[in-house]
C-alpha cells in the first residue's frame, strides 16, 4: 500500500457494488471506524513504511498509532519475521544437516536488544526487534574449519551465508554493516522516490553475506518490508517484498531450477525441460537410470550433463514429494560428486 493510498484510505474509500446488475460506488469512511478496528488495520499494514504514512495522515490516526504501537510493531515485525522461518524451514527439510536452524523463544534472543548494542550501531529500535525475532543458521554445525565444501552445506544462495547475529559480538556490528551498505548505497541510481531505493541505512540489516565475487547479499530494508538482493561487484539483483522474494526462491527451488550440491556452489538452471517437468506426476527414475551416469571426459567439462544427474538424483529419491529420503539423496549426490566434480 502506498502513502497515497494511506492516504485515501484515511479519507474515506470508494469501492464498486453491484446491484440489479449495475455497477454503482459505495464510500465509506475510515475516520468512522471504531477505534479498536483502526488499530486493528494498522496492524495489517504491509510495512511500517505504510503504517507511519497513515498514521501522518491526521492527528486522530497518530494518537490510535501511538496507544497501540506495541501491538502494531509486533504485528508488522512478524509479518517480517515469518517468511524467514518458512524458507530457512523449507531448506532445512530439502538439504541443511540437522540443527542448522536456530529459532528464537517467543519473546525473542533474550541478549538481542536495544541496550547490548554497541552506541554506533546505528539501526532502530524496529530494526533491532526484527533482528531479535528472527531465526538464524548455526552455519556448518559439523563443521569448524569454514572453508569452500563446508561453507555451502549452509549456502541460501550463489556462495552465500545467512549472517547469525546471536554469534556476533555487539562491539563487531556496526563496522560490519556500515562498510557493506555505505558500498552498496553508493551503487544506487534510483530516483529518491523510487521503491527499489533503500529507506537509509538505520532501516537496513545485511540478513545474508557473500564471500566471493559475484556472491549474493540479501538486505532487509525493515522500513519498506522488501529484501534486496545485492551480487558483490556484480550490480544488483531481485529487489521484493520480503515474502515475495522468499515464495519465489521456494518455487525455483521446488522445480529444481535452483539446485543446491553440497560442496559446490548452487546452479540456477534455465533449460527448458526444467521449466516444463510436470511434478505432479510420480517420476521413474528408470529410463534415467539406464541410461547409466554421464561419462567422465577430462578434456571436456559436460558440466550440463552433470547437472542432469543430481537432477534426476532429486527426482528419484522423491523431492519434492512427501517421500522425500534428504540423506540418502544427499549421500548420493556427494557419491556422484566424488567421482564427476562439479566446475
Amino acid at each position: 500500500m502506498s502513502s497515497n493510498m494511506s492516504e485515501q484510505l484515511a479519507g474515506g474509500h470508494s469501492a464498486p457494488s453491484s446491484s440489479s446488475g449495475y455497477e454503482t460506488q459505495s464510500t465509506f469512511d475510515f475516520m468512522e471506524l471504531p477505534v479498536e478496528l483502526q488499530a486493528e488495520i494498522f496492524q495489517q499494514m504491509p510495512s511500517l513504511k505504510t503504517a507511519v504514512a497513515l498514521r501522518l495522515c491526521c492527528r486522530q490516526l497518530n494518537e490510535v498509532y501511538l496507544k497501540n504501537e506495541h501491538k502494531i510493531t509486533a504485528a508488522l515485525c512478524e509479518s517480517l519475521v515469518a517468511p524467514f522461518r518458512e524458507f530457512y524451514s523449507f531448506l532445512q527439510r530439502l538439504k541443511f544437516p540437522a540443527g542448522s536452524v536456530k529459532f528464537p523463544p517467543p519473546l525473542g534472543w533474550p541478549d538481542m536488544t536495544p541496550a547490548a548494542c554497541a552506541d554506533d550501531f546505528g539501526k532502530t529500535p524496529f530494526a533491532i526487534d526484527v533482528l531479535r525475532h528472527l531465526p538464524y543458521i548455526n552455519n556448518n554445525p559439523d563443521f569448524p574449519n569454514n572453508n569452500e565444501k563446508q561453507l555451502n552445506s549452509t549456502n541460501l544462495d550463489f556462495r552465500c551465508n545467512a549472517v547469525d547475529y546471536t554469534n556476533l559480538r555487539p562491539e563487531k556490528l556496526p563496522g560490519r554493516q556500515n562498510e557493506e551498505l555505505h558500498t552498496i548505497e553508493c551503487q544506487e541510481n534510483l530516483d529518491p522516490g523510487d521503491e527499489n531505493r533503500i529507506s537509509g541505512l538505520k532501516h537496513v540489516v545485511i540478513v545474508a553475506s557473500g564471500y566471493h565475487l559475484c556472491s549474493v547479499v540479501l538486505l532487509l530494508d525493515t522500513f519498506s518490508g522488501r529484501i534486496f538482493e545485492e551480487l558483490v561487484d556484480c550490480g544488483h539483483g531481485a529487489r521484493l517484498p520480503v515474502g515475495e522474494y522468499f515464495a519465489s526462491r521456494m518455487e525455483k527451488i521446488r522445480e529444481l531450477r535452483l539446485m543446491f550440491i553440497n560442496g559446490f556452489n548452487p546452479w540456477h538452471v534455465g533449460w527448458d525441460d526444467a521449466t516444463t517437468t510436470d511434478f505432479e506426476v510420480e517420476y521413474d527414475p528408470g529410463p534415467k537410470d539406464s541410461e547409466g551416469e554421464p561419462a567422465w571426459d577430462q578434456d571436456t567439462c559436460r558440466t550440463m550433463e552433470r547437472i542432469g544427474w543430481v537432477r534426476h538424483l532429486y527426482r528419484k529419491f522423491g523431492w519434492p514429494g512427501s517421500d522425500w529420503k534428504k540423506e540418502e539423496c544427499m549421500q548420493a549426490i556427494d557419491d556422484f560428486t566424488s567421482r564427476f566434480p562439479m566446475r
